[in-house]
């Protein structure tokens, strides 16, 4: 493989990290926006029930769009270390070991805002303002990876 090839590899992975990145940020947004959809519905009576309508079905659908691209990055990421490993002169053994932690630790922050995203867990607990800190803290450490990962490029 040659330099230039190295290269665009190494471009289009730090894009589509980036890319990861703002998709799992897009998540936690359109979780907070369709939970203060469900609280301003519940709080405003006198709003229309159509105009109530609108705002739920935009934000359930912001919700859908967000999750389908986070499921595609990491059927992405997952993909790249596969044909990665099936081509073993394509990438640097550190950069392949890093990649690997990346996809799992990406693996457990889209897990990590599901738990923490809505007004109730998984297991019916209501939610405190502490999720908007773990979710905080889920994607710092997203971003520490992807850092991690463009310094070994």
């Amino acid at each position: 493989m040659s330099e230039d090839d190295d290269s665009n590899n190494d471009d289009w992975l730090r894009n589509f990290l980036n890319q990861q990145y703002l998709h799992a940020e897009y998540y936690c947004n359109a979780q907070t926006k369709l939970q203060n959809s469900l609280l301003q519905q519940q709080n405003n009576a006198q709003q229309s029930c159509s105009s109530k309508h609108v705002q739920m079905e935009s934000a359930v659908l912001e919700l859908s769009a967000a999750v389908q691209d986070v499921q595609q990055d990491l059927e992405t990421l997952r993909r790249t270390i596969i044909a990665d490993d099936n081509n073993n002169n394509n990438i640097h053994p550190r950069k392949q070991t890093l990649l690997q932690g990346h996809v799992e630790l990406s693996e457990r922050v889209v897990m990590t805002i599901y738990e923490h995203g809505g007004m109730y867990h998984p297991n019916g607990i209501p939610a405190t303002k502490d999720d908007i800190e773990i979710k905080t803290v889920a994607l710092a450490s997203l971003r520490a990876s992807i850092a991690r990962l463009e310094e070994s490029f």
